[in-house]
């Protein structure tokens, strides 16, 4: 008895939600809350100026925009989480970026930079002291080269008068000797004639 008592009064609710749910537009939960809620109104009932929305469509609309909202929340979570993710992976891109940046900057001033004894140099500023050095050494080179012609042409004025005194040294000491023999001659003959 109470077997037919509980089935005659589920077949009562049954038939009660089935009625409820067939004319009701919020059954179809893949409709945006907007188009729910134009169908609500367009299949309500009118008093006056009013219009006369049952109940369980209500209730069913208000679950529905509950379910959206905690839906909405749950993704506004979730996206406020994945910007938060993304933020951080930025700010560790940007620390990266800077520090590979720092790396490539350093790596360019070694590149553009020559060490020299032990100080580094910018290229332009070891170019300009090696062509400095090129240049001076050029010209010590070439004042080397004209005081070594001087003294070259100096030399052989000083040979040329070397040699020059040299014969008239020679020249003269012939002479001198000429002259010697001539007055040991005439001494000789001297002697010989006080003698005889």
């Amino acid at each position: 008895m109470h077997i037919r008592y509980l089935l005659t009064l589920s077949c009562f609710f049954t038939s009660v939600f089935i009625f409820a749910q067939s004319g009701n537009p919020t059954t179809n939960a893949n409709l945006p809350l907007g188009e729910q809620y134009q169908l609500m109104v367009e299949k309500s009932g009118r008093y006056q100026q009013y219009r006369v929305v049952e109940r369980a469509w209500l209730d069913a609309f208000q679950t529905h925009l509950g379910d959206s909202l905690i839906a909405a929340a749950d993704k506004q979570t979730e996206l406020e989480g994945t910007i938060a993710d993304q933020a951080e992976t930025i700010n560790e891109r940007t620390t990266e970026i800077s520090s590979l940046n720092g790396q490539i900057d350093a790596l360019n001033e070694e590149k553009d930079s020559i060490s020299l004894f032990g100080l580094s140099l910018s290229k332009a500023a070891y170019h300009t002291i090696v062509w400095g050095l090129i240049a001076a050494l050029g010209v010590l080179l070439f004042v080397i080269l004209g005081r070594s012609r001087l003294a070259v042409s100096s030399a052989r004025e000083a040979k040329d008068k070397i040699d020059k005194l040299s014969s008239e040294l020679k020249e003269s000491r012939k002479q001198r000797l000429a002259i010697e023999q001539d007055l040991r001659r005439k001494l000789q003959d001297e002697r010989n004639k006080n003698q005889a």
